[in-house]
């Protein structure tokens, strides 16, 4: 038996910490049906969220595993460009991979320093800015490069690009005609959690309902992100079970 859970919340939020933190607590109970020896555990896991960027896309469970409607996006997006899947799950790695999409080289620093000079010296594209600029002209002719960050390529990518030619759905359809491959490593005698790690659009929140799922929404007040991110979509959408203040 599956049982969906979705998060949602604005860029920066926190919600791949809490998916995974969950994730440690879920898989932990449905293995031992005991609270017994959690605390060291859960220590454990509080220490490689902040020491380890990769301790999403690395995390291994007997009973729990992550989704993202945005996963096949990324495939394609490795497949397109060469950008190691890992990056597109790491905070990090959103902002500091800069893509140029006239020939998909990037560049990327852990130096925050040399970061901002990277972003000083290129016009970065929002994936707003870049969808009106193609509405308006071939850009792609016109610019010399077209600089976007991780997170804004994928962004563009997944919303603008896919789903203007596919349809607003078009992710869900993709998760549910893959969905299966994924299932049947599962056995059917016992509880299987799915976390959906971004819930950006309406749709998505309905889809995790559709299936039986509760919403859990992260907010930080102190860390509210720009306008262009995908979330604000959810921005007259209340729908949630639980939520998680991290202020």
């Amino acid at each position: 038996m599956f049982k969906y859970i979705g998060i949602r919340g604005h860029r920066g939020a926190g919600k791949n910490t809490i998916s995974y933190l969950l994730a440690v607590a879920l898989d932990y109970y449905t293995r031992n049906n005991s609270w017994d020896g959690f605390e060291q555990v859960y220590n454990d896991a509080v220490e490689r969220v902040l020491e380890d960027e990769s301790f999403l896309a690395e995390s291994e469970f007997k009973n729990v595993f992550f989704e993202s409607f945005a996963d096949t996006a990324k495939v394609v997006l490795n497949q397109i460009t060469g950008i190691p899947t890992d990056y597109m799950y790491d905070d990090w790695h959103k902002e500091a991979v800069i893509v140029d999409l006239k020939d998909f080289s990037f560049d990327t620093t852990k130096d925050k320093l040399m970061l901002g000079s990277l972003k000083e010296e290129r016009r970065l594209y929002t994936a707003d800015e870049l969808m009106e600029k193609v509405k308006a002209v071939d850009i792609f002719k016109k610019e010399e490069h077209i600089y976007l960050t991780l997170r804004e390529l994928i962004a563009y990518f997944s919303k603008y690009v896919m789903q203007t030619f596919f349809g607003r759905d078009v992710w869900i359809k993709s998760l549910e005609n893959n969905k299966w491959e994924t299932e049947r490593f599962y056995a059917s005698n016992k509880t299987v959690y799915k976390i959906f790690i971004d819930c950006k659009f309406p749709s998505e929140i309905s889809y995790i309902y559709k299936n039986n799922g509760c919403i859990i929404k992260i907010t930080r007040d102190n860390n509210m992100k720009s306008s262009t991110n995908i979330s604000s979509e959810l921005k007259d959408d209340d729908r949630f079970d639980y939520e998680i203040n991290l202020d």
